[in-house]
C-alpha cells in the first residue's frame, strides 16, 4: 500500500493523524497478525524501530492492554519449539557506546517469577539508597535483606569449596557505630522442638597449610559502645537442644 507523503491508512476504524496505520476489530482474535516462515536465517514476524528522538523516550514496541475482566497483558511473548534449541519468550538486549546506563529489561512494579532465574555472570541486586529486599517475606525498613521460609531447611545456606586461600562460608561485618552496639552475625533460634542454633558453622575440604577455614567468621569495630564479632541465642526449645 502506497500512500502519500502525510497520509494514513485505517482498517475498520477511521483516520487518525496520530498514527500512520490503524486497526480495529471487534469480531476478530487479531487485529494484526504477521508471520515469518522462511527455512534459514533469522526470522522476525513483527519489527518495531523508533529513532531520532532527540527530547523524549522512544519505543520500538509498545504494548498496552486494558480489559475489565481477566488477565491483562501489556506484551506477552510465547516461545515453543519441537527441535533442538533454546527458547525465550521475552528477549531483551541493550547497549549503549556512551556513557549511560544500558539495562536489557526494566521493571516498575512488583516482579513474579514462577521458575528459576539463571544467571550467567555475578548476580548483583543494586537498590536505590534506602530500598529493602524481601524474599518469602514482606519488607521489614530495619533489614536491607529479610529471608523467610517454611518450606526450607535453610533460610540462608553459605558455602565455599576452594582448596586453597581462606574460606568463608557467611561472612559479616558491622562498622561505623558510634553510640550502640554492633554485631557482625546475630543468630537467633526459637524452635519449640529439635535442636536449635543460634549460629551452626562448618568448614572443611581446605587443604592449603597457610589458608584459614572458617565455620563462622565474624568482625566488628566499632570505637563506641558493645562489638560482639559473633553473637548466637537459642531459646524456646522444650524438648531437644539449645545452643
Amino acid at each position: 500500500i502506497a500512500t502519500e507523503a502525510g497520509a494514513h491508512v485505517a482498517i475498520g476504524t477511521s483516520i487518525s493523524t496520530s498514527r500512520k496505520l490503524n486497526v480495529y476489530t471487534d469480531t476478530d482474535t487479531f487485529a494484526a497478525y504477521a508471520e515469518a516462515a522462511s527455512t534459514s536465517g533469522i526470522n522476525i514476524g513483527i519489527y518495531g524501530r523508533a529513532s531520532g528522538n532527540t527530547t523524549d523516550s522512544s519505543y520500538g514496541v509498545n504494548g498496552s492492554s486494558s480489559s475489565a475482566s481477566g488477565s491483562n497483558y501489556g506484551v506477552r511473548g510465547l516461545a515453543t519449539t519441537a527441535s533442538s534449541g533454546t527458547n525465550y519468550g521475552v528477549y531483551g538486549h541493550a547497549s549503549n557506546s556512551g556513557a549511560g546506563d544500558a539495562f536489557a529489561g526494566h521493571f516498575e512494579g512488583d516482579t513474579r517469577i514462577t521458575g528459576r532465574l539463571n544467571h550467567d555472570y555475578d548476580l548483583q541486586i543494586a537498590t536505590q539508597a534506602g530500598a529493602e529486599v524481601a524474599i518469602g517475606a514482606s519488607i521489614n525498613t530495619s533489614r536491607k535483606l529479610n529471608v523467610y521460609t517454611t518450606a526450607n531447611n535453610y533460610a540462608v545456606y553459605g558455602q565455599t569449596a576452594k582448596s586453597t586461600g581462606d574460606n568463608v562460608g557467611l561472612y559479616g561485618n558491622a562498622s561505623g557505630n558510634t553510640t550502640g552496639r554492633s554485631y557482625g552475625v546475630v543468630g537467633n533460634s526459637s524452635s519449640a522442638s529439635g535442636t536449635n542454633y543460634g549460629v551452626q558453622g562448618t568448614a572443611t575440604g581446605n587443604t592449603d597449610p597457610t589458608g584459614s577455614t572458617h565455620g563462622v567468621y565474624g568482625i566488628s569495630s566499632s570505637d563506641i559502645g558493645s562489638n560482639a564479632g559473633v553473637t548466637g541465642q537459642a531459646s524456646g526449645n522444650t524438648t531437644g537442644i539449645s545452643q
